[in-house]
C-alpha cells in the first residue's frame, strides 16, 4: 500500500513538473512554414508536395545556390520567392526564435536577420511586448537573438 502511494505521488510530481516546464519555459515547438505570416498558399502547397514543410527542412534544401535552383525547378516556385522565404526562414531558425516570435517581429517590421542585428535589445523588447502573444520573449532572449544576429552578420 505504501509503495503504491509513493509511486502515485512520484507520478503526480513528474506530471506537474513537466507541465510546469512546458508552460513556463518552452517558447516554441517544431516550426511550420504554414504558420509563418506572409507565405503564399501556393508556395506552401508546392513545397509540401516535395516534403518541405518546416523552416529547418527548407534551409537544408536551399543551402547552396545550386540547391535553391534545383528546388525551384522541382516545385515551380520562382528562385526569387524561394530566396525571400529563405530570408524569413533564417530568422525563424535563429537560436530557436520560432514562428510565433517571427510573426511578432514581422509585425514590427523586422523580417531579416540583418535587421534584427541593428536593433537595440531593450527598445525592441519593449516594442515586442506590445505585439506579443501569450508568451512574450524575455529581455534575455531578445539579447541572445540580437547578439546571434550580429554574429551572423559579421561572419
Amino acid at each position: 500500500m505504501i509503495t503504491a502511494a509513493a509511486m502515485l505521488v512520484a507520478l503526480l510530481f513528474n506530471i506537474l513538473t513537466y507541465a510546469g516546464i512546458d508552460r513556463f519555459t518552452v517558447q516554441t515547438y517544431q516550426p511550420s512554414l504554414a504558420q509563418m505570416d506572409g507565405v503564399p498558399a501556393d508556395v506552401l502547397g508546392k513545397l509540401s508536395q516535395v516534403g518541405v514543410v518546416s523552416p529547418p527542412a527548407f534551409l537544408r534544401r536551399t543551402s547552396t545556390p545550386e540547391d535553391l535552383r534545383h528546388l525551384a525547378r522541382q516545385t515551380g516556385v520562382t528562385e526569387g520567392e524561394l530566396r525571400a522565404l529563405r530570408t524569413a526562414a533564417r530568422l525563424v531558425d535563429l537560436r530557436g526564435l520560432g514562428v510565433p516570435h517571427y510573426n511578432e517581429l514581422r509585425s514590427l517590421g523586422v523580417t531579416r536577420v540583418e535587421q534584427l542585428a541593428l536593433q537595440d535589445p531593450e527598445t525592441l523588447a519593449l516594442q515586442w511586448r506590445s505585439v506579443a502573444g501569450k508568451k512574450p520573449p524575455t529581455l534575455s532572449q531578445v539579447k541572445v537573438w540580437v547578439r546571434t544576429a550580429r554574429s551572423q552578420g559579421a561572419s
